[in-house]
């Protein structure tokens, strides 16, 4: 997450417009804004390199109706930052799984548009545990692996203003964004999410 004093929402349109451009290998039919605020905190809760976005995308349709499955297992380290108390048990609805993540203040400068991938299938990524000495730690191996599903979701990309690196984020129509993914190499290209 960008680090500065406060958030500033700064105009990325044509930021937006390429990234949609790259990745749909066709113009946006129309512009989208986020009409949401950006949360101001969220809780870095895990990453790693075992992790994976998957989505649907009419990309390469000549009916737009039409969606495909697209399932991109990281080739480099994400780090999962997640709006607080959003998580919660697949089974149970009420119980917020608890995250022992570090706070972060969401600041700097912010997209103020941003390019759809499509509806989100799932994110899987590992939270962070407490060690033996109480640091912070990945576990090894399928612990703690989370698949991570939205009803209604989707998956959007943009690009953080002041440094150009991109980032993915999940958010619903009705519940904003609850999700943010980053990671060094991180990037869009025309076969799809990469890095």
């Amino acid at each position: 997450m960008p680090a500065a004093s406060r958030m500033k929402i700064v105009d990325t349109r044509e930021d937006a417009v390429r990234l949609f451009k790259t990745f749909h290998s066709r113009n946006p039919r129309r512009e989208f804004e986020v009409p949401w605020s950006w949360p101001k905190t969220m809780i870095y809760a895990g990453g790693g390199p075992m992790h994976a976005e998957a989505y649907e995308s009419n990309k390469w349709q000549s009916d737009l109706k039409e969606y495909d499955d697209y399932k991109h297992v990281a080739e480099s380290v994400r780090r999962v930052y997640v709006k607080p108390g959003w998580l919660r048990q697949w089974e149970n609805q009420n119980a917020v799984i608890p995250l022992v993540g570090e706070r972060v203040a969401v600041t700097g400068e912010m997209p103020k548009h941003f390019a759809v991938i499509g509806p989100l299938i799932h994110v899987q990524f590992r939270l962070f545990e407490r060690d033996a000495r109480g640091r912070l730690a990945l576990p090894k191996g399928d612990e703690n692996l989370y698949e991570v599903r939205c009803r209604g979701g989707m998956m959007g990309m943009s690009e953080f203003p002041e440094t150009g690196r991109k980032f993915l984020f999940v958010y619903s129509p009705e519940g904003g964004i609850a999700m943010v993914l980053t990671g060094a190499h991180l990037d869009i290209g025309a076969d799809g999410i990469e890095g």
